[in-house]
């Protein structure tokens, strides 16, 4: 039996699940939460941090429900306000070196939606180089600077409205 788990990782096992919930057991969980921002133009908003193209998003806080985690994560991250969360979006993992140990991050993502159009405020103690709004048309020449499972929500985010 073959078990795909994202992208071009397969794993070939008698018990692939298995095999994945030990491979899983190696690394120490992180939950977090983010926004894909549309405002009433239908651009979408996007941060630019170590060298990547992102969408805003943090860990959760102690007991904090995914969808208020990530209101809460656009709005520090980018000043916006007056945010109306849509939908739930996939999930999203990924997994990371920090600190001696092995992280594995579940990001619950969400489409959201805000009447403030301003020029977002990129949050420079969170390593946020810039915050801009982007319309569908300018977004892929940006891709490539961006994390792959950023660009695979987005392409599928942007296969469902078209």
């Amino acid at each position: 039996m073959t078990l795909a788990l994202e992208g071009d990782l397969w794993i070939s096992a008698a018990d692939p699940e298995g095999v994945s919930r030990n491979l899983l057991t190696q690394y120490h969980p992180i939950e977090a939460a983010g926004g894909l921002v549309q405002n009433p133009t239908g651009a979408i908003l996007l941060i630019h941090r170590l060298g990547h193209w992102d969408l805003p998003k943090g860990k959760l806080e102690d007991g904090e429900h995914p969808e208020d985690a990530a209101l809460r994560e656009v709005e520090e991250e980018c000043g916006l306000s007056d945010l109306q969360l849509i939908r739930s979006l996939p999930k999203t993992w990924h997994t990371y070196f920090h600190e001696g140990h092995w992280k594995i991050k579940t990001t619950h993502w969400y489409h959201l939606f805000t009447e403030d159009s301003r020029l977002p405020e990129p949050q420079a103690s969170e390593g946020i180089e810039q915050a801009v709004w982007t319309s569908e048309e300018a977004l892929s020449p940006l891709l490539p600077e961006a994390w792959p499972a950023i660009r695979a929500l987005l392409a599928q985010f942007l296969d469902e409205v078209d």
